[in-house]
């Protein structure tokens, strides 16, 4: 049996994918490295862990399928066609056929940072910018985990400052406008601080 392979029960995944589900619905994803916990990261929401072994036993039944291009360190993976079968009673799990292989193409929460990117009036986030913030959302998200010793670095590096920023904005997929006002920012000024950030981040890690 897949779960006993993996060394976990059919209710411990099927309570872990009860849980996540209405996220990945909803558009959320997981995203789990080569060891530790995975998590699921949904809109503006903290990540919420789950179990690796979960998730790659929802990943043989079918539940979830590879989001995007699959390089580095942490995979994504989205709720596919099949993913409300978790909420089936669990020993019919292992018996459950996927009746389709189209390819499922769940909406997907973009960060504020991919949203700004893509307008085209915009001036302040250029490509380079676009992939350090999902390089640093990444670290952020496995920072307790697969991801540990590169999160310590930067913190150690980045002034408290540009790594809140970073933290609110690319981490934790805040608005502009909403970072603005719990920082004390002045209005219309998230987006040159972000820029910066990036800037600064960007630097540190190639140091």
């Amino acid at each position: 049996m897949i779960a006993a392979a993996l060394g976990v029960t059919l209710d411990e995944v099927h309570n872990g994918f009860a849980k996540i589900s209405k996220q990945l619905v909803l558009g959320g994803f997981v995203a789990a490295g080569d060891m530790g916990n995975a998590v699921v990261i949904y809109s503006n929401r903290k990540p919420e862990p789950i179990k690796r072994n979960i998730v790659l036993a929802g990943l043989s039944f079918g539940w979830i399928s590879p989001l995007g291009s699959q390089s580095g360190q942490v995979r994504k993976f989205a709720g596919s066609e099949t993913l409300m079968q978790c909420t089936a009673k669990p020993k019919s799990f292992e018996s459950a056929q996927v009746k389709s292989r189209e390819k499922y193409r769940p909406a997907q929460i973009k960060s504020p940072i991919e949203t700004l990117f893509r307008r085209k009036d915009q001036n302040f986030i250029t490509p380079e910018h676009l992939t350090a913030a999902n390089d640093f959302r990444e670290i952020y998200a496995f920072r307790e985990s697969v991801t540990a010793e590169d999160y310590k670095r930067i913190s150690s590096i980045l002034p408290v400052r540009v790594l809140q920023i970073l933290i609110e904005i690319c981490g934790d997929l805040k608005g502009f406008e909403t970072v603005e006002k719990e920082m004390g920012l002045p209005a219309r000024s998230a987006k040159v601080m972000i820029s910066f950030a990036l800037d600064v981040y960007r630097h540190a890690k190639s140091a």
